[in-house]
């Protein structure tokens, strides 16, 4: 399988991709992507692999040394003595100095403990056993864009191997920003058991300011997805936090290299960048099983749509957010409870238990006459509002 060093290169010797975006994704000069370019035209693929390569390093410590160390250490009087001071011991004995990380590596080859009495394993919280099996939902706020101004990325970090999912820029934190990650994750990965979310309010909805769309509703009743209480979980997001810590500290460079200007761009690009970021800083799972369910046939553009329960009477009309709709039906309307959904994609609908039928808005719920896109104004009202900067700091 090739890696992504490779892959880049082949594509840029191809004509498939810029030379200047192939170093802004791997993070060298353009003047070493063409020399290597050149190279791959020449030689091929083993034009790119390291002189190095297969050599044994200058610094490794011998077989010698290894055996030695594994005498003193199989002795009774340091059998059980901490790595520090079998380390000092060594040295004094045989005028080698071998750091304590080295001796601890040649130790656990062997399979001998490389704790001493005294000295207890330090070790933190694990991480989720299987991928898929915990995301975390953030936004940060910050100058992504290198222009000056403050934008938010949205977007998932799957707690087991620390992977981003679903990258999305937007000039506020929003609604919207938060379902396209969302989307992005379950079409390229699947559907994961669970979900936290810093801004806990977001998910109720009614209780976040400007925001009262309940996304958590959306997650658990519509996909099946557990939404848990982050408070449960602070190790987990505090792992979040320090891999959001790390994009903030190197995507912004990466965009700047690639001559991204704009929201449009800089999306356009952070599905490449993100897969370099997972390939280079991802952590291998405790277990192999992953927990993302395919996705299957699902229709995201209804399952992710907002909106909210309603009561449709007999005539097909109903009231949301202060607009008067009526059902577009020629058929008779039993009076019952539909759920009304409402996205750019969908546009107006209401969902009621035998299918979707399309909606139309007559009006205001107080007789006023509407506006004249009802659409538009409940999208920039819930999917486009800003959130709030306090929510993006994760």
């Amino acid at each position: 399988m090739k890696d992504e060093r490779s892959r880049l290169i082949e594509q840029a010797a191809n004509g498939d991709l810029e030379a200047k975006k192939a170093a802004a994704i791997l993070g060298i000069s353009e003047k070493e992507t063409l020399h290597l370019v050149g190279k791959f035209k020449e030689e091929g693929a083993a034009a790119l692999t390291h002189g190095n390569a297969g050599r044994r390093p200058t610094n490794a410590t011998d077989e010698k040394t290894k055996r030695r160390i594994i005498e003193l250490r199989e002795t009774p009087t340091y059998a059980k003595a901490s790595l520090r001071s079998f380390a000092a011991a060594f040295s004094k004995k045989h005028r080698i100095n071998v750091s304590v990380p080295t001796i601890s590596k040649i130790l656990k080859g062997k399979g001998l403990g490389a704790g001493g009495e005294g000295q207890p394993k330090r070790r933190g919280v694990r991480r989720s056993a299987s991928e898929g099996k915990l995301l975390c939902l953030f936004a940060r706020a910050g100058d992504w864009l290198s222009e000056g101004r403050i934008t938010v990325l949205h977007g998932m970090v799957d707690d087991a191997t620390g992977r981003v999912f679903g990258l999305r820029l937007c000039g506020n934190e929003c609604l919207d920003g938060y379902i396209s990650a969302l989307r992005q994750t379950l079409e390229g990965a699947g559907i994961p058991e669970s979900a936290i979310a810093e801004r806990e309010a977001l998910l109720r909805g009614r209780d976040a300011p400007g925001c009262q769309i309940p996304i958590g509703e959306i997650l658990s009743e519509r996909i099946g997805m557990g939404m848990m209480e982050a408070s449960g979980f602070p190790h987990a997001m505090r792992r979040a936090r320090l891999k959001f810590d790390a994009l903030q500290a190197d995507l912004p460079a990466r965009l700047k290299r690639l001559g991204v200007s704009g929201l449009e761009e800089a999306n356009e690009a952070l599905g490449c960048l993100a897969a370099v970021v997972n390939e280079r800083k991802a952590v291998k799972p405790r277990s192999d099983e992953s927990l993302f369910c395919p996705l299957g046939d699902w229709d995201l553009d209804r399952l992710l749509a907002p909106g909210g329960k309603v009561r449709v009477d007999a005539k097909g009309r109903f009231l949301f957010d202060g607009f008067a709709f009526k059902v577009e039906s020629s058929a008779p309307i039993a009076e019952e409870e539909a759920e009304f959904l409402f996205s750019e994609k969908i546009g107006l609908r209401a969902r009621f238990s035998h299918g979707d039928i399309e909606v139309s808005c007559i009006g205001m719920a107080n007789g006023d006459a509407g506006p004249s896109d009802a659409l538009g104004a409940l999208v920039k009202k819930h999917l486009l509002a800003d959130l709030g900067s306090e929510g993006g700091k994760l």
